[in-house]
């Protein structure tokens, strides 16, 4: 086969090349906090974070412990060691609009040992304005190791 007939193949394919539309699908919204280490907290006190990581403008901060969502879905995951100043029950809960929600872990712990805690959820914000804090629903603690992940779905 000469050059000729070789080249004018390649342009027909290129000619008859269908066009590819690039979808840009945005970025959900995502946020991590930290705090690695909160000192002593009563009994109702809401953890203070530390923001690391934002994507989108779904969530934000409304102070040092409490974040605002939009109208939307957001799975919400927590960890963090707790420290009690006395034996009794550790517990963390998030608070979405000063109520407590499902997502809860609490376990019955000795004074001034390590007890590891977690929960993951689902919070249905139905308005923009929408408020979530982490917050101790035990005993007097010390908290370590704070991990929060708030992610649109």
């Amino acid at each position: 086969m000469n050059n000729r007939i070789r080249r004018n193949r390649s342009l027909v394919a290129r000619r008859n090349a269908a066009c590819t539309e690039r979808i840009i699908k945005p970025l959900p919204g995502l946020a991590y906090y930290i705090n690695p280490d909160t000192g002593a907290l009563p009994t109702g006190a809401e953890l203070p974070l530390n923001d690391i990581l934002f994507i989108g403008n779904d969530i934000e901060n409304t102070d040092t412990a409490t974040l605002r969502l939009n109208n939307g879905v957001y799975n919400v995951t927590f960890s963090a060691t707790a420290v009690p100043t006395v034996d009794g029950l550790v517990a963390l809960t998030v608070q979405q609009n000063g109520n407590a929600t499902n997502i809860s872990i609490q376990h019955t712990a000795q004074a001034n040992n390590r007890h590891a805690l977690g929960a993951t959820g689902i919070v249905v914000a139905v308005t923009d304005n929408t408020l979530v804090s982490l917050r101790n629903t035990g005993v007097t603690a010390a908290f370590l190791f704070v991990n929060l992940v708030i992610e649109k779905i």
